[in-house]
C-alpha cells in the first residue's frame, strides 16, 4: 500500500483542485447570470404590457373621437356637412372653426355681412370650400392644389355666397323672409345649435326685428 505521493500526483491533483474551484465560481456566476436575466425579461414582459395597454387605449380614444365627431371609424372625422348636421356639439364647434377661418381667409376676397351663420346654405357652402382649402394648403397637398382653389373653388363659391346674402348687404341688415333684423353676433354657438335641433323650424336666436322689407 503506498503511503505517499509522488510529485506529479500532487501536482496533478493540486491543478484538479484549482479547475474544480473555478468551475465552481463560474458556475456561480452563471447562477447570478441567470438572475439578470430574468429579472431583464421581467422587465421586458413589463414594458411590453404596458405599451400594449397605451396602444388599446390611445385605440379607444380614436374610436371615441370618431364616435363623437361623427366619423366611420376612429381616423377619418365626419364631413363637414351643415344642412344635414344633427349632433349640437358638431354644429358649435364647425361653426366656431369656420367663424375663425372667414375672419382670417374669406374675408380678404369676399367680405361678407356678419349675418352669414344665419344662413344655412351660405354656412354649407363655406365649410365646403374650408375643407378644399384645407387640403389645398396641407403638408400632403399638391404644388398646384391652391391654384386649383383660387382657380374652381373659390370663385364658384363666391359667386354662390354673394347671391345669397344680396338681400343683406343692400338691406344693411339681415333679412329673414319679409323682416330686416339685426344680430346679436356673441350667440354664435346658440346659432349652431338651433340649426342642429330644429333645421329653421324654429326662430333663430340673435334677432331682433328691426323693419319690413319694402
Amino acid at each position: 500500500m503506498r503511503v505517499h505521493q509522488t510529485k506529479d500526483e500532487g501536482n496533478a491533483l493540486a491543478g484538479l483542485a484549482r479547475q474544480v474551484d473555478r468551475l465552481e465560481n463560474e458556475v456561480a456566476g452563471l447562477a447570478t447570470l441567470r438572475a439578470d436575466i430574468d429579472e431583464h425579461s421581467l422587465a421586458l414582459r413589463r414594458l411590453s404590457d404596458a405599451l400594449a395597454e397605451q396602444a388599446t387605449s390611445r385605440a379607444r380614444s380614436r374610436a371615441r373621437a370618431g364616435q363623437q365627431s361623427g366619423g366611420d371609424d376612429g381616423d377619418r372625422p365626419a364631413v363637414a356637412e351643415w344642412l344635414t348636421v344633427q349632433d349640437p356639439g358638431l354644429a358649435v364647434r364647425w361653426l366656431d372653426e369656420l367663424s375663425v377661418w372667414v375672419a382670417r381667409v374669406w374675408n380678404a376676397f369676399q367680405p361678407m355681412p356678419d349675418c352669414w351663420p344665419w344662413h344655412p346654405t351660405v354656412v354649407a357652402e363655406l365649410l365646403a370650400c374650408r375643407a378644399s382649402w384645407t387640403a389645398a394648403t396641407g403638408p400632403d397637398a399638391t404644388p398646384d392644389a391652391l391654384s386649383a382653389w383660387h382657380d374652381r373653388w373659390r370663385p364658384g363659391t363666391a359667386a354662390r355666397v354673394g347671391r345669397s346674402l344680396s338681400g343683406c348687404v343692400r338691406a344693411g341688415l339681415h333679412v329673414d323672409g319679409a323682416v330686416r333684423c339685426e344680430i346679436d353676433p356673441t350667440v354664435l354657438d346658440e346659432v349652431a345649435v338651433w340649426w342642429a335641433t330644429t333645421h329653421g323650424t324654429a326662430p333663430a336666436p340673435g334677432l331682433s326685428r328691426s323693419q319690413e322689407v319694402r
